[in-house]
């Protein structure tokens, strides 16, 4: 409740513009041998699997966040990014070869448009 509805919806059409853009410029500089653009997808693993390790992996992620950046507690010591990119880190050496570890919808949405390739995409949404 620190940020209005309007500036929410904002900040994430930004995220999803900006992970269309960043995949745009990559696939305009990738090799041409190279058929992959980094899109999540399934690997020999269920959509029920898959939904509840994207949702644990991002759940993580968020907890982490909301623990080290609230200003509210005094008992937060250290680097709060350092925590953070290692919440990263653990997410996806535990889920890069179940679903691709989308974490953030909008990183899987910048890769799916490009390639038009919306396998499953709902998982990386709910």
């Amino acid at each position: 409740c620190q940020i209005s509805v309007f500036k929410a919806v904002f900040y994430i059409l930004a995220q999803m513009l900006g992970a269309v853009v960043a995949s745009a410029i990559v696939y305009g500089v990738k090799p041409t041998n190279i058929d992959a653009l980094g899109v999540n997808h399934l690997n020999k693993i269920s959509v029920g699997q898959g939904f509840v390790i994207e949702l644990l992996t991002t759940f993580q992620l968020v907890l982490c966040v909301i623990a080290v950046t609230d200003k509210r507690r005094g008992d937060v010591t250290g680097s709060a990014p350092l925590a953070i990119g290692l919440s990263v880190a653990l997410g996806h050496l535990a889920a890069i070869s179940f679903t691709g570890c989308g974490i953030n919808p909008a990183r899987s949405f910048g890769p799916a448009v490009i390639s038009k390739h919306f396998g499953d995409h709902w998982e990386y949404w709910l």
